[in-house]
């Protein structure tokens, strides 16, 4: 962080982009809130009070907002169903009845299963909200912060020490910025101070392009704030703030300054000038070429499929390493991933400086639509598997897949049955991973790169051998779990040695063996003590006899 115009114990001027700034790190920042809290000096005693309220009644708003965006999709399937209550009153009551709610913890332990379900299923479907605007993971994460343990501070007063205000430098920034108070102006400054004139003009210019007049809400979007302009230079009120007043000699350094430092338009602005720039230089050079005499061309010219595989390659290594789109194919979902990855593959080929890409992308629908969607299918199923957050499921996927050989697996499974609880079986299975004593890498080279120690990793793989989930679905479906040489020791165990009875008593004495054996001495009992239940008379007897039997012929 840098030191802010408004806090009492920094200069009262804005010293962002103040080469005497003094950077303070956020953990020197923590550490001194700290010693503030402490000693008394960081809020006042009504303050600290009610902190913990204030903090509830943040969340409470968030969950609001959230209930009230479900989708009758979500309804019906009784997402949240604690909150129901807060479908009654109004914003206000809801709200407070939901922050005093969540002091109960039986209410927080309740919501948090109740909103890990509806969390989970709306990151399969999105239908279950009617707008996307929310922070899942940071209503998540506030919810599971009140079950956090709490410091007590005190304080002895009654209020934080008034600050004097006033206008900040940033804030006379971001108003000139905004450009003039008629359309296009903005453009149309930029593009005048980025050629070559003297201060003399870059003042007349400024005068006839704001001319007489103003605007409110100018600085920060305060209600009571505003810019005037006038033959003079600009005027800026706010609210007990000092006015600040620049005549236009100033107002045209300033803005020289910000145009010189890459400040004066967005990244987004930058990108559609520099690709209207581009646009003009090609149609200058197609009107310059068109001057010349023709003359043959001695190789012939690509195809345009030639030419999307040249630019393709060189667009993806761009946006690959594109902060906002990793950011985004991590920590977010592929909607707003791909909404990050059109701006990441527009400012590629933008700052590219290559003109015939540049003409290609402006110019040729087919191929700008070709390269969006191309370069984001393949490059976010890759950086989202890198970047996003590990799970524990990834740390399963990864000790399930082992090292690849399934033999390994097989020596893994035989190996635990008798030794899962030993010390030294840790040793082992970091031998027959790989040989050597390295932790255990989940997700290696990624941001999210986790080394588990192999008394972990032994734990881990015991829990998944018990619930029969260390051989994965596919080797079950290939049978590859089958394990001949625990087969053949099984067998060998009840006296078989290469499908010969080796030792009949043995075979005989086992477990297995002698619940076949009960069984079917079992069943032939009781099909014995049935046909000797049954019994028929001498006239059904004989009506049963050939015709020819001795009994017929007396």
């Amino acid at each position: 962080m840098v030191c802010r115009g408004w806090y009492p114990s920094f200069p009262r001027k804005s010293v962002r982009y103040d080469r005497s700034a003094q950077v303070i790190s956020w953990e020197s920042a923590a550490e001194r809130i700290g010693e503030l809290l402490e000693s008394g000096q960081f809020a006042s005693n009504v303050e600290l009070a009610e902190a913990a309220g204030y903090e509830r009644s943040l969340l409470a708003e968030k969950l609001w907002h959230l209930y009230h965006d479900f989708s009758d999709k979500a309804r019906d399937s009784g997402y949240l169903s604690c909150l129901s209550g807060i479908q009654r009153t109004g914003f206000p009551e809801e709200t407070a009845w939901l922050a005093e709610q969540l002091s109960d913890p039986a209410f927080r332990q309740t919501l948090k299963e109740e909103y890990a379900a509806f969390w989970t299923a709306y990151q399969q479907d999105r239908d279950l909200l009617r707008f996307h605007y929310h922070r899942p993971r940071e209503i998540w994460e506030n919810l599971k912060d009140l079950d956090l343990p709490r410091r007590t501070f005190s304080s002895d007063l009654s209020q934080v020490p008034t600050v004097q205000h006033f206008i900040t430098e940033d804030e006379i920034d971001a108003a000139m910025t905004g450009g003039s108070s008629f359309a296009g102006g903005k453009g149309r400054i930029y593009a005048f101070f980025m050629e070559n004139h003297t201060d003399k003009e870059k003042v007349r210019f400024l005068k006839d392009e704001y001319g007489i007049g103003g605007r409110s809400h100018a600085l920060s979007g305060a209600t009571h704030s505003g810019e005037d302009h006038d033959g003079k230079g600009l005027h800026y009120k706010k609210q007990d703030c000092p006015d600040v007043h620049l005549n236009w000699e100033k107002v045209a350094k300033r803005i020289t300054s910000l145009v010189q430092k890459g400040r004066y338009l967005t990244e987004q602005e930058q990108a559609q000038y520099d690709k209207i720039q581009a646009e003009k230089e090609l149609a200058e050079e197609d009107a310059i070429q068109a001057q010349q005499p023709e003359v043959e061309e001695e190789t012939p010219k690509p195809t345009l499929r030639e030419q999307f595989e040249q630019y393709k390659p060189v667009v993806t290594a761009a946006i690959s390493e594109d902060a906002a789109y990793r950011n985004a194919c991590g920590h977010s979902d592929r909607e707003n991933a791909v909404i990050e990855g059109n701006a990441a593959v527009r400012r590629a080929v933008l700052g590219s400086k290559d003109m015939e890409l540049i003409r290609l992308y402006s110019d040729v629908p087919e191929f700008r639509q070709r390269l969006h969607r191309e370069v984001i299918d393949e490059t976010y199923p890759k950086l989202h598997e890198l970047l996003r957050p590990l799970s524990q499921e990834d740390i399963d996927t990864a000790l399930c897949a082992w090292n690849g050989n399934i033999e390994s697996k097989h020596a893994v499974v035989r190996y635990m049955k008798d030794h899962a609880r030993e010390k030294d079986t840790a040793a082992w299975l970091a031998q027959e991973y790989g040989g050597s004593n390295s932790p255990f890498v989940v997700r290696a080279g990624s941001p999210e790169e986790t080394q588990l120690p192999w008394p972990k990793v032994q734990r881990r793989i015991a829990q998944l051998i018990q619930e029969d989930r260390f051989y994965t679905e596919e080797e079950q479906d290939r049978f590859d779990n089958i394990d001949p040489i625990a087969i053949r020791e099984a067998l060998e165990e009840r006296g078989i040695v290469n499908g010969q009875v080796a030792d009949p008593e043995k075979l005989d004495n086992a477990p297995f063996i002698q619940q076949v054996m009960s069984d079917a001495e079992q069943i032939a009992d009781a099909e014995t003590e049935q046909t000797s239940e049954v019994s028929i008379s001498d006239e059904e007897y004989g009506r049963s006899s050939p015709p020819n039997s001795a009994k017929n012929l007396l």
